[in-house]
């Protein structure tokens, strides 16, 4: 099946929604495993995902026992897990948690990124339910350009620091299967998550000049234009030309971020029988996502230190003359609502053909939070699509199968 994903990404290039991607919805796929018969897990090519269901979470049921690793390496490079499970009677439960350290080989680099995972499952004979949780937390000091003649001196060097990411995703989940009889089985899910993703980045080469009337003054203009264009903070005060006199450079940093509230719930109904006499897989069912997000951009000018790194802060600028030169608060509310419905059957023994569709609906909602960016202030958009898939795969020998397919995507962008 192919939708929008509703996920949050490190990145912040996906639409808010309820957490960790859903392996069924972020790739538009060819073929479910239930059509591919003799192709093994590391062959699939990959389709009706609604058919598979989800992959199981790890929890006390599937592991039992305890497990730690540590590995290490070079540049203070350190990795660890911790993991336990244990079933009692129809209860089980499991938690593990991992930290990765790597100091990297440059200067003012490295990371550190740890997660937990935790599962609370009870099990009996028609039902098996879930509550889980999860938590990651990855900060990254990453490595940018650096000047020919730096590099030569020292390789490890590095100019325009620091330049950090930063992310945290916490999700908690509560999940129900259930065996109807017949080949029928149910499934439920309630998320709720939370996400935060931010960067610094520094960048060295301001377009900040003494000004041509006043040399103690920051201008958006060189005196050489003749102009004196006022290079002003945020409170509408000239910044002041702190580097008089000397050959130090000003440089801006950037602080993007993304702040995410989701929630989400899943129905769907499956059934593993036959049709007309022959091997049937059918799926059907619904899914709702919403999410509240805000996100922020500001703009630092400062100096830059003699190594090229962030020196002292002026303040937050404006620069009418650059795209995002203003500080922005957006907030964005965002609705995914969509209906699935799947079958693949053995037509033959060798010929097996799957078809789907998947109705989304989306409403993205935009409001400005601090005036800068009047735009998007009660943007309202609205997508309905509907996205069909069909597949075939055929044996022609044990060891030899021909497969085709077709399938379509929507993916609204984020707010």
């Amino acid at each position: 099946m192919a939708l929008p994903t509703t996920s949050v990404s490190i990145g912040m290039s996906e639409a808010p929604g309820i957490g960790l991607p859903d392996p069924r919805y972020t790739i538009i796929h060819v073929m479910p495993d239930v059509a591919l018969g003799i192709i093994g897990p590391n062959m699939l090519l990959r389709g009706f995902d609604s058919l598979m269901g989800m992959p199981p979470g790890p929890n006390g049921f599937g592991f039992h026992g305890a497990e730690v690793d540590f590995m290490g390496g070079s540049y203070g490079r350190l990795q660890t897990l911790i993991q336990a499970g244990q079933q009692i009677d129809n209860f089980a439960v499991y938690g593990a948690y991992s930290y990765n350290k790597d100091d990297g080989w440059q200067q003012h680099s490295g990371l550190r990124n740890f997660q937990f995972h935790g599962d609370l499952g009870y099990r009996t004979g028609d039902a098996e339910f879930h509550l889980s949780a999860h938590y990651s937390d990855l900060t990254s000091h990453a490595g940018t350009i650096s000047a020919i003649e730096l590099i030569a001196a020292d390789p490890t060097a590095q100019m325009n620091y620091p330049f950090t990411m930063s992310s945290q995703h916490f999700k908690v989940d509560l999940s129900g299967k259930y065996a109807l009889g017949d080949g029928w089985s149910a499934t439920t899910d309630m998320s709720y998550g939370r996400s935060a993703d931010s960067l610094v980045a520094t960048l060295g080469g301001a377009s900040a000049f003494a000004c041509a009337n006043n040399a103690a003054l920051l201008c958006l203009t060189p005196a050489s234009s003749g102009l004196s264009v006022p290079f002003n903070n945020f409170a509408g005060q000239q910044f002041a030309n702190v580097l008089q006199g000397t050959n130090s450079i000003y440089g801006y940093q950037d602080h993007p971020k993304t702040d995410t509230t989701s929630w989400g719930a899943t129905a769907g109904l499956a059934n593993r029988g036959e049709l007309f006499g022959r091997p049937n897989n059918f799926a059907v069912g619904v899914n709702y996502n919403g999410a509240h997000s805000v996100g922020s951009f500001y703009q630092l000018l400062g100096t830059i230190s003699a190594d090229g790194g962030w020196g002292n802060s002026l303040g937050v600028d404006v620069n009418p003359f650059i795209t995002g030169g203003y500080p922005q608060r957006v907030a964005g509310d965002v609705h995914y609502i969509d209906a699935y419905v799947a079958d693949a059957i053995d037509v033959t023994d060798k010929l097996k053909i799957a078809l789907a569709g998947h109705l989304t609906e989306t409403n993205i909602r935009q409001t400005d939070l601090l005036g800068t960016d009047s735009a998007v202030n009660g943007v309202v958009h609205n997508f309905l699509h509907f996205a069909p898939s069909i597949g075939a795969t055929y044996a022609i020998t044990p060891g030899l199968v021909v497969y085709g397919g077709y399938s379509s995507q929507a993916h609204p962008q984020s707010p």
